[in-house]
């Protein structure tokens, strides 16, 4: 990059100064030395700003604080900067990575990557296989949300938190996301959710695995009750919410509106929906949630 672009300085940091002296040395000989510099420092704390492009190349999995370093990336990129991250491909469920690949990346990332972050501060132990979803979750938590649009791709999210429609031929394409598209959620123990958002409003594709009483997590709401409306559509299952005083079942091809003050009581197993809910809303229900399975497990 640097003998393509004389114009242009690259700067190169790595928390291994060994690395950073063999990166000079490539740098001379190459005759690149005059628009190159390299310095030992973390992801997390390498001095500058103002990045028109900053690269981390399979490493941000590695990195015990990912997301302080997501957040170090925001700061110093330019207005119009842009972060590319390269990392090893990997769905977002173990299930679709056992394949000859997946198992290699798996091994290696339990004797290699796992621990090395882990011995870190904060030790996330992203792994080798963490997934596109679960990489959004860090790179949104650090407050950069946009990545550049790829064939296939329904939504790209800019740094708002604003969903835009990918552009096509003649003009701007309704926005539009999908279960495989969808770059936030994970896996919630018996819970499998991935989730978008866009135009003010959040779109949820949730698998409950298990039958549950969904209340205990709930306490703390007005009625301890869920306060968020929700407009939905069930796939697959059925599911039975209590609504004030009355009870109601929703069964697979049924669409549905949950008003303020509802609660899930259970479930079949394996139970699909679609769910479209109010961000703001949502979002502090799921507070709530949060804390009441932290406290829950001890956390």
């Amino acid at each position: 990059m640097a003998d393509a672009f004389p114009n242009s300085h690259f700067v190169g940091f790595d928390y291994h100064e060994p690395s950073i002296e063999r990166a000079r040395e490539l740098a001379a000989g190459s005759g690149v030395g005059d628009n190159t510099s390299f310095a030992v420092a973390s992801a997390k704390d390498y001095p500058g700003s103002g990045y028109d492009l900053v690269c981390v190349f399979a490493c941000l999995h590695d990195m015990g604080a990912p997301v302080g370093a997501a957040a170090h990336m925001h700061e110093t990129l330019a207005a119009d900067g842009t972060w590319m991250i390269v990392e090893p491909f990997a769905n977002d469920s173990v299930a679709e990575n056992l394949n000859p690949v997946g198992r290699v990346f798996y091994g290696a990332s339990t004797v290699i990557c796992t621990p090395a972050s882990l011995a870190q501060e904060v030790g996330l132990a992203l792994g080798a296989q963490a997934g596109e979803a679960r990489l959004a979750e860090v790179i949104k938590e650090g407050g950069l949300l946009e990545r550049a649009p790829r064939d296939g791709d329904a939504v790209a999210l800019d740094p708002g938190g604003e969903a835009l429609a990918n552009e096509t031929q003649g003009g701007v394409g309704m926005p539009k996301v999908s279960k495989q598209s969808a770059r936030g959620g994970g896996e919630y123990g018996p819970v499998t959710d991935r989730s978008d958002e866009f135009s003010g409003y959040s779109v949820n594709f949730t698998t409950f695995h298990v039958d549950m009483d969904q209340r205990p997590m709930l306490k703390g709401l007005p009625n301890d009750e869920c306060q968020c409306p929700h407009w939905g559509y069930v796939t697959k299952g059925s599911f039975t919410f209590l609504c004030g005083d009355r009870e109601e079942v929703f069964n697979a091809g049924d669409a549905f509106y949950l008003p303020p003050g509802h609660a899930g009581i259970g479930n079949e197993p394996d139970s699909e929906m679609v769910q479209f809910s109010p961000t703001v809303a949502l979002k502090e229900t799921e507070e709530v949630i949060t804390k009441n399975l932290q406290s829950q497990h001890g956390g």
